[in-house]
């Protein structure tokens, strides 16, 4: 591949101590089949080796970029190499995720064969050893967004293929043109709504399966595996913004708000029991939890669409009749 006849594109890649598979990660960058690459690692003030493994790689690949910043989280990072990036496209990496040798190369290939403003790719989920554990995708198409085709955009919210940044080429002009950056005030969610304002901006979208996003199921402290205090404002804030990003595109159908409403119910649901089970919170302090909950109006709005066969039914009575004392009364007995 002849650099000259390929415009740059940015990696960017956010790092805090992820020693154990960044030589991995760091790897499958440079060895990219597509060569003409700007690599910017962002050092998130790791504590392990990381810093020293990005050196030795950068020793042997100019095309490699260090940023060595104090640690303010993945968005502030991500929002670093945003702010140096100087590629004509923008493609982020996670530093214990890989990408395949022709990754880059067949979604800027997408890009420029169906005149894209956005590609999205799907995701696989692997294990410490490789093996695949589960796979999502929603085909090959190419839609413009004056007139979006709505299975599409179904299957990618509904396949959690339209959150996150790292399954996705972006056109770094486009970000430009709005100043459009990562919320650094948000711990969740950051990202969906990040590409939400780049969705707005674009005029012609790229799904693709030729290739897929390898993601390591090994982060014991992601925080989609930990309980926020706050995440209820947030979801409230995502569910919000994903129901007037469809409004502003024509899209009201029930079967998308059906989705949505499951979704916002579903962690409702689910956070009920990690307040019922968190030893840290006394019954007083589960009470006040579980009546905020119980008590948000996009969660009573949601009533009317849920599948009421996937859940317990003498829960959803207790929530819709906000009995958080009886629901504390009962859980407290069956968690002993």
């Amino acid at each position: 591949m002849n650099n000259q006849e390929h415009p740059l594109i940015s990696v960017i890649v956010p790092i805090y101590n992820a020693e154990k598979y960044l030589d991995r990660c760091i790897d499958s960058i440079c060895n990219q089949s597509y060569k003409n690459l700007e690599i910017i690692l962002v050092n998130d003030g790791s504590k392990d080796n990381s810093l020293a493994i990005c050196n030795t790689f950068a020793s042997k690949d100019h095309r490699i970029q260090i940023i060595d910043i104090s640690n303010q989280g993945v968005s502030n990072a991500r929002n670093t190499g945003l702010k140096t990036a100087t590629g004509d496209f923008i493609q982020f990496l996670d530093s214990d995720d890989f990408m395949t040798k022709e990754y880059i190369e067949t979604l800027y290939d997408c890009m420029q064969n169906n005149e894209g403003d956005y590609v999205i790719c799907g995701i696989k989920s692997l294990n410490n050893e490789l093996e695949e554990l589960d796979y999502w995708e929603a085909g090959n198409h190419a839609f413009d967004m004056k007139t979006p085709d709505e299975d599409v955009l179904y299957q990618l919210f509904d396949k959690f293929l339209m959150f996150g940044p790292v399954n996705k080429l972006y056109k770094r002009g486009l970000l430009q043109k709005s100043n459009i950056f990562f919320d650094t005030s948000l711990s969740y969610g950051e990202d969906l709504l990040f590409n939400l304002e780049y969705l707005k901006l674009t005029s012609r979208i790229v799904v693709t399966n030729k290739v897929y996003w390898s993601y390591i199921q090994d982060n014991v402290n992601s925080l989609s595996k930990k309980r926020l205090n706050d995440k209820i404002e947030i979801v409230e804030r995502l569910h919000t913004g994903i129901l007037n990003f469809l409004k502003e595109i024509g899209i009201e159908s029930y079967s998308f708000k059906s989705l949505l409403h499951n979704r916002m119910f579903d962690y409702v649901y689910n956070d009920m029991f990690a307040i019922a089970k968190d030893k840290s919170l006394d019954d007083k302090a589960k009470r006040l939890n579980l009546k905020k909950l119980l008590n948000n109006k996009m969660l009573i709005e949601s009533y009317p669409y849920v599948d009421t066969k996937k859940y317990a039914g003498w829960i959803i009575f207790l929530m819709k009749n906000k009995l958080s004392t009886l629901y504390v009364l009962i859980t407290k007995i069956l968690f002993k």
